[in-house]
């Protein structure tokens, strides 16, 4: 009786030997899993990433048209400024000799008058 209980153990540690094959498979299988998940996660962050990188890099070249812009608006607003600026004073200058002349009219048609 001790050789059927023998073949028994064998089974036995065979089929321990088996599962213990089949559970390493399995756990090696998650762990596959597990890390090309997390690499499909890593890429689809990158690639994340690089669209806001691209969305960023856009963004400042907007911003960088916009700075000229308001550059050349600047200079031009401070060219029509200046040009303003002399235009009042030609116009000043004008009704300034304007009031002199009439005011020597006056005088001249005053003294005329106390003639």
């Amino acid at each position: 009786k001790l050789v059927p209980f023998t073949l028994d153990m064998r089974l036995v540690n065979r089929r321990k030997s088996a599962s213990q094959a089949y559970l390493e498979r399995l756990q090696n299988d998650i762990a596959g899993t597990q890390l090309n998940r997390q690499k499909q996660a890593l890429l689809e962050i990158k690639m994340h990433f690089s669209l806001l990188e691209n969305e960023l890099d856009q963004k400042d070249e907007e911003l960088f048209e916009m700075e000229q812009l308001c550059c050349s608006l600047h200079e031009k607003l401070a060219q029509s400024a200046q040009n303003f600026a002399e235009e009042a004073s030609t116009v000043a200058t004008n009704y300034g000799k304007d009031i002199e002349l009439l005011n020597n009219r006056i005088r001249s048609q005053s003294e005329e008058i106390r003639l």
